[in-house]
């Protein structure tokens, strides 16, 4: 990847130098855009390897919590409600 990402600062270089040669930068953006498609590529699979552990941790925390979750939302809402209340009434907001 390392090698990929020097060969796209040349790349760049190589376009800002050739500014007024159309044919010529478009041939660069060619070459650019297959070694942009290659560090994807590369950069895809340690992000696939990764988030499938962090969904199946995700779904497990859902299982283990999701009755705790349900009571625990109404609390929240509750206690937000009440609490706006009182706190209106204090420092008279409208």
């Amino acid at each position: 990847m390392k090698e990929l990402k020097e060969l796209q600062k040349e790349y760049n270089k190589k376009l800002k130098e050739n500014k007024e040669n159309p044919d010529v930068m478009m041939r660069i953006q060619k070459d650019m855009m297959s070694s942009s498609m290659e560090l994807m590529k590369h950069s895809f699979k340690p992000m696939i390897i990764t988030s499938l552990p962090l969904i199946i941790l995700f779904i497990w925390i859902r299982g283990v919590y999701s009755g705790v979750l349900a009571h625990w939302i109404w609390y929240y809402i509750g206690a937000s409600v009440i609490s706006s209340i009182i706190l209106r009434k204090i420092f008279n907001v409208v």
